[in-house]
């Protein structure tokens, strides 16, 4: 006889019962909450140069510049947890200077600055 079987059937006869392994079934993540927002403020910014791809990465830029600034105000006002939501960018054709120049686009970028609920 082996000794763990030795050491088994020594449990059983003085009435203890063997230590088995309890095997726990595998943690799941749960799956990610939608964050739960209060107080939203609107930030918007535009630029107009000519060619679209140019004037949208300059609102986009411009959107930057005023999403830090708003967020510079409301964290001085003692609000943390804010988070920025909804950014899109809407261009169109502003000025037609004719085929010598060209056209040039005006592109509006806008975002919600939210505050996060706890």
């Amino acid at each position: 006889m082996t000794r763990a079987a030795f050491v088994v059937l020594a449990a059983f006869a003085l009435g203890a019962a063997p230590a088995v392994a309890q095997l726990s079934a595998p943690k799941l993540k749960k799956p990610a909450a939608k964050i739960a927002v209060t107080s939203c403020q609107q930030v918007s910014a535009v630029a107009a140069f000519f060619g679209e791809q140019k004037t949208r990465a300059y609102a986009e830029s411009n959107l930057e510049v005023a999403l830090d600034a708003a967020k510079s105000r409301r964290t001085a006002a003692g609000e943390i947890g804010l988070v920025v939501r909804n950014r899109k960018v809407v261009c169109r054709d502003y000025i037609d200077f004719g085929a010598a120049i060209g056209r040039e686009q005006k592109c509006l970028a806008s975002a919600e600055l939210c505050l996060r609920a706890r």
